[in-house]
C-alpha cells in the first residue's frame, strides 16, 4: 500500500499525494469491483424498466435527443447505450456490461477522490474497496440504467470541483463544467448534485481563514448550471414541470424511504427488503445518527483540510436536502434516485483512517495502513454474507422463463399473448428474437406522452403482444381481453397484481391453466 501523504499544516488545506504507486494499488479493489460486477451479469432476465431503456434505443437519434419521449429520463444514457448495442449487441450480458463498466470505473474514482478530500493515499484505498465491495454499487453495476453512470459522474465532477477550487484556472473549470452539466442529462438527480457542489463550494468559501472568494471558479460553477438550460427546456419542462406530463408514482419522502436507502448503501439490496414498514422514535435517531457519521468522521479526521470537509459535507448534506425540497414539491422519492452519494458517503467512513494517525508522527503512515486494511477486513466479514444472499437468488422479474414457457407451449408463435401495462415492455424484448431489431417506429416532435411513445413502439414491434388498455380491475381485463380467442396466453406479475395474482390469472373460467410460475412473473394458457 503506498505512504501516506499528511495534509498540509496551516494552509487550510490538504496536500494531494502524487505518487504513481498510489493508482498501481487502486488496480486491486477496481480488480476486485470487475470481478463482482462482471460475474454473472447475464444470469437474471431483463426487467420491464431494462427493456424500457433497450426499447428507448431503437429510436432515430435526433427523436431521442430532440424530444421529451421518456419523461424524468433524459437521453444521454439511452443515447450510449445506443452505440454500445451497436458494438456489442443487445443480448442482457451485453447490454448491461455498460453499467458495469461504469461501476468499475466509479470504484477507482472513488479512490482518487478520497485522497484528495483526505490527503491520505490510505483512506483513498480504502473508499475503494468500500465501494468495490458495496452490495447495492453492485446490483446498479448490472443493471441497463442510468444509476451507474449518474454515480461516476456525480465522483468524477465533485473531484474536479474541488480541483477547481483550489486552482481555479481554465482547465479544471472547463472539465468541472462539463461533467457536472452531464449528470442532469442522463437523470434528473443531477441538478441535485448540482445544488450540493454549489452549496459545497459557498462553504468552502465562508470556511475561516476567510478567503477572497475566486471569480473565475464561480463563474465556471454558473457555465455549469447555465449549460443544464437545454435540459430543463427539452426534458425536464414538458415532463416533470407540466400538469400531466408525467405521473409521478414514486410518492412523498418517509423515514421508511430513508431508512431503506441507508440499509442499501451499508448492508445491500436484501436487508433493504427488511426494514420496517414503521420506525419507531429510537430508529429514526439511530437513522440520523447514521447519515450525520461520516460528516462527523470526516472533521474528526481532517485536521489541516478543513475546507476539504466544507466542501465534503456540503456536497454530501445539501444534495441530500436539495432531493428532500424537491420530493416535498413533486413527489418524485425513490430510495435509488440518492444511489449517485453513496460513494461520497462511503468516502466520509474511510476517511476514518486519518483518525488512525491523528496524535502520531513518527508511525502515522503505519497507523494509517493498519487502519485501511482493519477497515477493509471488517468491510469484507460484514459485506460478505449480503453478497452471498444477492448473488443466491434472483431479484429481478423472471420474464425470459416466463417467454421459454410460451415457446414450449406454442412453437409457431401464433397465439396473441395479452400482458398489462409495463409488462409489454420486457415480454417484447423476449419475443423480438422472431423479428428483425433493425425496425423502429419514427415518433414526431414534441412531447406525445410517455405513454403514447411506448404503445406505438411496442406496437411497431411486436403484433403478437397485446397490452391491456381499457380501464377497470386487473381480473376485468384479463376476462375480457382473452374473451373470443381459442388460444392466447396471459402474462402477470407479482409487481401488478401482488400477492393475488393467482387469482387474477385464473379467475373463475375454467378454461384457464396455469402453465408457469417463475420468479415474480406467472403465465395462463387459455385454450388447448
Amino acid at each position: 500500500m503506498p505512504d501516506t501523504d499528511a495534509p498540509a499544516t496551516g494552509s487550510g488545506r490538504a496536500r494531494e499525494p502524487r505518487r504513481p504507486a498510489f493508482h498501481f494499488w487502486l488496480l486491486l479493489p477496481a480488480a476486485a469491483a470487475a470481478g463482482l460486477r462482471f460475474w454473472g451479469i447475464g444470469d437474471e432476465s431483463l426487467w420491464e424498466d431494462e427493456a424500457a431503456s433497450l426499447l428507448y434505443t431503437q429510436l432515430p437519434l435526433g427523436t431521442l435527443l430532440g424530444s421529451c419521449v421518456d419523461p424524468g429520463n433524459p437521453p444521454l444514457y439511452r443515447v450510449l447505450l445506443k452505440g454500445w448495442i451497436a458494438l456489442f449487441g443487445d443480448a442482457e450480458a451485453g447490454v448491461r456490461s455498460l453499467s458495469a463498466c461504469f461501476g468499475v470505473a466509479a470504484v477507482y474514482a472513488v479512490g482518487l477522490l478520497g485522497r484528495a478530500f483526505s490527503g491520505s493515499a490510505c483512506a483513498g484505498w480504502a473508499a475503494a474497496m468500500l465501494l468495490a465491495l458495496a452490495p447495492q454499487h453492485v446490483f446498479f453495476s448490472q443493471e441497463t440504467r442510468a444509476y451507474a453512470l449518474s454515480g461516476l459522474l456525480g465522483l468524477l465532477s465533485t473531484l474536479c470541483l474541488l480541483r477547481l477550487l483550489r486552482r481555479p484556472n481554465t482547465a479544471n473549470g472547463a472539465v468541472y463544467a462539463v461533467l457536472a452539466a452531464m449528470a442532469p442529462y442522463v437523470h434528473f438527480q443531477g441538478f441535485v448534485l448540482l445544488a450540493g457542489q454549489l452549496a459545497g463550494a459557498l462553504l468552502w468559501t465562508l470556511m475561516p481563514p476567510r478567503a477572497r472568494p475566486s471569480w473565475r471558479a464561480a463563474a465556471w460553477l454558473l457555465a455549469a448550471a447555465a449549460l443544464t438550460a437545454p435540459c430543463v427546456a427539452l426534458y425536464v419542462r414538458p415532463g416533470l414541470l407540466t400538469p400531466g406530463g408525467y405521473s409521478y408514482w414514486q410518492g412523498a419522502p418517509t423515514w421508511h424511504g430513508v431508512a431503506t436507502m441507508l440499509v442499501e448503501w451499508t448492508l445491500g439490496h436484501p436487508a433493504a427488503r427488511r426494514v420496517p414498514a414503521e420506525l419507531s422514535g429510537g430508529q429514526i435517531a439511530m437513522l440520523l445518527a447514521a447519515i450525520a457519521l461520516p460528516g462527523v468522521i470526516a472533521w474528526l479526521a481532517s485536521r489541516g483540510a478543513r475546507r476539504e470537509w466544507m466542501l465534503y459535507i456540503g456536497v454530501l448534506y445539501g444534495a441530500m436536502a436539495a432531493f428532500v425540497v424537491l420530493t416535498m414539491w413533486k413527489p418524485v422519492w425513490q430510495p435509488k434516485y440518492l444511489n449517485l452519494l453513496q460513494p461520497l458517503y462511503l468516502v466520509g467512513v474511510a476517511w476514518s483512517v486519518r483518525a488512525a494517525a491523528i496524535g502520531l508522527r513518527s508511525r502515522a503512515v503505519v497507523a494509517e495502513r493498519a487502519g485501511a486494511l482493519a477497515l477493509v477486513g471488517a468491510a469484507v466479514v460484514w459485506l460478505a454474507p449480503a453478497l452471498r444472499e444477492q448473488r443466491a437468488r434472483p431479484w429481478r422479474p423472471d420474464y425470459r422463463g416466463a417467454m421459454a414457457a410460451i415457446a414450449a407451449r406454442d412453437p409457431s408463435g401464433a397465439a396473441p399473448i395479452f400482458v398489462y401495462r409495463t409488462s409489454y415492455l420486457a415480454v417484447g424484448y423476449y419475443e423480438t428474437g422472431r423479428r428483425s431489431r433493425a425496425e423502429f417506429c419514427e415518433i414526431p416532435s414534441g412531447n406525445p406522452g410517455e405513454g403514447e411513445v411506448l404503445r406505438r413502439l411496442a406496437a411497431h414491434r411486436n403484433p403478437r403482444v397485446v397490452e391491456f388498455r381499457d380501464a377497470g380491475s386487473l381480473p376485468e381485463l384479463v376476462s375480457g381481453a382473452v374473451r373470443g380467442h381459442d388460444r392466447a396466453f396471459v402474462v402477470v406479475s407479482e409487481s401488478q397484481a401482488g400477492s393475488s395474482w393467482r387469482d387474477v390469472l385464473l379467475g373463475d373460467a375454467g378454461d384457464r391453466r396455469l402453465i408457469s410460475e417463475t420468479w415474480r412473473v406467472h403465465v395462463a394458457l387459455v385454450g388447448r
